[in-house]
């Protein structure tokens, strides 16, 4: 079995194709499509995990990490910032998460 692979970065879509080759007559090869899997694709960083954002406090300056969470004031490392509880306060001023802004 030979595998074609088809990644269109703009959609993060891949499609694997499973292919066959038959040969029917000398000369004469023709391929099967017997399978095929398409899968979404997520960014990924270099340490192989999701790739996670960083917001910053506007007011002090404290920087809250996705993949860090903040496990102090029951944030568990790996939530997502829109996944925050809007009650949330920066740890440092306690100001809300209107005054964050995510890190570029």
């Amino acid at each position: 079995m030979d595998y074609l692979l088809i990644l269109d970065v703009k959609k993060s879509v891949v499609v694997i194709i499973q292919i066959k080759w038959l040969r029917f007559f000398p000369g004469y090869d023709i391929y099967v499509n017997v399978a095929l899997i398409t899968t979404t694709i997520k960014p990924f960083n270099t340490n192989g995990g999701i790739i996670m954002k960083k917001y910053e406090c506007m007011a002090c300056g404290y920087i809250y990490d996705e993949e860090l969470g903040d496990p102090d004031n029951g944030v568990a490392p790996g939530t997502k910032w829109e996944d925050v509880p809007e009650d949330w306060v920066c740890p440092l001023c306690g100001v809300g998460k209107d005054e964050f802004e995510e890190v570029k």
